[in-house]
């Protein structure tokens, strides 16, 4: 169901594959309960490899992010980019931010044995339909087990007296 993108020699893929919503995707797993720089290091290089913006980027803060109930959620923030790079290129960054910042990531890495109860790709499509209307964090890939989304750091939740 995913397209793959080879070279003209039937040789290996030459970037991310586009999954079945046209976000990039991988079939890499990551695994949330590796050791932590091991995690951080298989998460920049998953990043890398699905988000163009993200090639110059050499380091990262990972932060996990506390309240799900089936999944690991992490907080990626790009901290160091290669020499020369073009962190200035319009190109390289999403919109919103500043001028030649790569803006920071959520990383869902879903549940073990979670996809017993949970149609998982229901959901990437029941993401992507909310995303089409304006609703929700922007799905911007998904891997083998889980999705890279845009990080809503500008926003609040709402408090209890703000709700209708």
């Amino acid at each position: 169901a995913h397209k793959s993108l080879r070279n003209d020699t039937g040789g290996p893929e030459l970037g991310p594959a586009m999954g079945e919503d046209d976000v990039p995707h991988a079939d890499i797993e990551l695994d949330s309960g590796a050791e932590p720089g091991e995690f951080k290091s298989r998460l920049l290089s998953l990043l890398r490899r699905l988000l163009p913006e993200w090639a110059d980027v050499r380091d990262i803060a990972a932060e996990p992010i506390t309240g799900g109930i089936t999944n690991e959620l992490t907080l990626a923030t790009p901290t160091a980019h290669a020499p020369g790079s073009r962190e200035g290129d319009e190109t390289r960054r999403r919109g919103g931010g500043e001028e030649g910042r790569v803006e920071p990531v959520v990383v869902r890495v879903f549940g073990n044995g979670t996809d017993a109860f949970l149609d998982r790709a229901a959901e990437n499509r029941a993401v992507r339909a909310l995303n089409a209307r304006g609703f929700g964090a922007t799905c911007l890939a998904t891997f083998a087990n889980g999705r890279v989304e845009e990080a809503l750091t500008r926003l609040r939740p709402m408090t209890p007296a703000e709700m209708p």
